[in-house]
C-alpha cells in the first residue's frame, strides 16, 4: 500500500541467506513440492493487481542480501557502528521459524558448519531446475478468462507428473494470486481427478476455489464464478424480452433476433444460428434459463426430448448449463438454444415466406 501511495516501482527487503535456509527447512518439514523448496525468490514481480498507479507497472520486490549470511551483515553493522531493529518475538521458540533458527539450524551446523551456504545453493539449483524443466514445459492453457482457467486433459496427462503438478499449482496461483493454503495433498487430489475422474466431478479447494472435470478439460475457477450475475439478471425463474431486431446479453452468449430474407438464411453456421418461420413465432420472444423437467420436440426427432439429455449429448459442461440461454415464446414454449436443435414446430420450410434468425 505504501509503495502504491508513493508511486514506487520496487520494494527492497533485507532477507538474507539464513532466512532462505529457515524457509527451506520449514517447507521441507511440511512436505512442500519443488516450487516451495526453491525458497525465497531474489526478485519477485507482483501480480497485476499490485501496480504503480503512476505508470501502470507491476511492483517488484528485490532481495539483494539473499546470498549474504546474517553474521556477515551483523559484522558489517558493528564495523560501521550502525544499529539494527530487533523484534523481541524472534526469540520465542513457540514460532516454527524461530525454533528452526534457534534450535535446529545450530544443530545442523554442528554436522556441517557450512550448512546455511549448502542449503542456499540447493535452493538456487532447484530454482534453475524449475525454470528449465517446468516453466519451459509444453503449455496446456486453452482458455483463460476472469476467475477461470480451462486446461486440456490430454496435454496434462502427456507430460511428466512433476511438470503436471507444477502446471496445476501455477494455474491456481494465476487464478487466486497466490498458492497459500494449497498443499501437495490438494494437488494429488486434482491429479486423481485427471486420471480417474468422470465428467462433472469436482474438488473444492481452500480460498473459494473449485477444480472440475468437464469432458476433455479441467476447469479451475473461483466458486463466485458459478453464481449468475445479478447485473445480468440471470435468474432461473425470470424471463427477459427479446423483441425483433434487438439483442440480449448474457454471461455465455449474446443473442440477436433479426429478420432476414430467404437468400440470407444460408449464410449462418447452424450450431450458433437458427432460421425460423417468422409467421409461426411472431416478433416478441423471450429468454430464460433452464428449469427442472424442461423438454421439447427438436427438429428431426419423433418424440419430445429432455433438455438435460440434449445438453449432455452436445457435451455442454455442467457448470454452464444453469447459464445457458433458452429462447422461448411468450407462452413459455422452448424454441431454441445455442448448439441445440430448433424446435420442430417453429422451423422454416419450403412453404415459409417470412424468415428470422437468432
Amino acid at each position: 500500500e505504501t509503495a502504491k501511495e508513493i508511486g514506487a516501482n520496487c520494494i527492497v527487503t533485507a532477507h538474507n541467506m539464513n532466512d532462505q535456509a529457515e524457509t527451506f527447512l520449514m517447507r521441507l518439514i511440511r512436505g512442500a513440492g519443488i516450487t516451495g523448496l526453491t525458497g525465497i525468490k531474489p526478485i519477485l514481480k507482483m501480480s497485476n493487481s499490485l501496480k504503480n498507479p503512476h505508470n501502470d507497472q507491476a511492483i517488484t520486490i528485490s532481495r539483494p542480501l539473499l546470498n549474504t549470511k546474517r553474521s556477515d551483515i551483523e559484522s558489517y553493522l558493528r564495523e560501521k557502528q550502525l544499529s539494527a531493529c530487533i523484534d523481541s518475538s524472534n526469540f520465542s521458540t513457540k514460532l516454527t521459524r524461530n525454533k528452526i533458527r534457534l534450535d535446529i539450524l545450530p544443530k545442523i551446523s554442528t554436522i556441517n558448519p557450512k550448512a546455511i551456504e549448502a542449503i542456499s545453493r540447493t535452493t538456487d539449483m532447484l530454482r534453475e531446475w524449475q525454470e528449465v524443466f517446468i516453466d519451459n514445459s509444453p503449455s496446456q492453457l486453452i482458455n483463460s478468462k476472469d476467475n477461470e482457467i480451462k486446461l486440456s486433459l490430454d496435454t496434462l496427462l502427456n507430460i511428466p507428473e512433476v511438470m503436471r503438478h507444477q502446471k496445476l499449482r501455477d494455474s491456481i496461483e494465476q487464478i487466486y494470486g497466490k498458492i497459500h493454503g494449497i498443499t501437495a495433498k490438494h494437488i494429488i487430489s486434482i491429479d486423481s481427478l485427471l486420471v480417474d475422474g468422470k465428467s462433472g466431478k469436482k474438488i473444492l479447494l481452500p480460498n473459494n476455489l473449485e477444480v472440475a472435470r468437464e469432458f476433455e478439460h479441467i476447469i479451475i475457477r473461483t466458486t463466485a464464478n458459478l453464481i449468475p450475475s445479478s447485473d445480468n439478471n440471470t435468474n432461473n425463474i425470470d424471463s427477459f424480452d427479446l423483441p425483433i431486431n434487438s439483442y440480449w446479453v448474457g454471461k455465455l452468449f449474446t443473442l440477436s433476433y433479426q429478420i432476414v430474407t430467404k437468400l440470407e438464411t444460408s449464410n449462418y453456421p447452424r450450431d450458433m444460428f437458427t432460421v425460423l418461420d417468422l409467421d409461426k413465432i411472431g416478433e416478441k420472444l423471450k429468454v430464460r434459463f433452464r428449469l427442472p423437467g424442461d423438454k421439447y420436440l427438436p427438429t428431426g426427432h419423433k418424440n419430445p426430448e429432455k433438455l438435460k439429455r440434449l445438453m449432455l449429448e452436445k457435451r455442454i459442461p455442467l457448470s454452464e448449463r444453469k447459464l445457458w440461454p433458452l429462447v422461448i415464446t411468450p407462452n413459455n414454449e422452448i424454441i431454441w438454444a445455442p448448439k441445440l436443435p430448433l424446435a420442430a414446430e417453429f422451423a422454416a420450410n419450403s412453404k415459409s415466406s417470412h424468415f428470422a434468425i437468432i
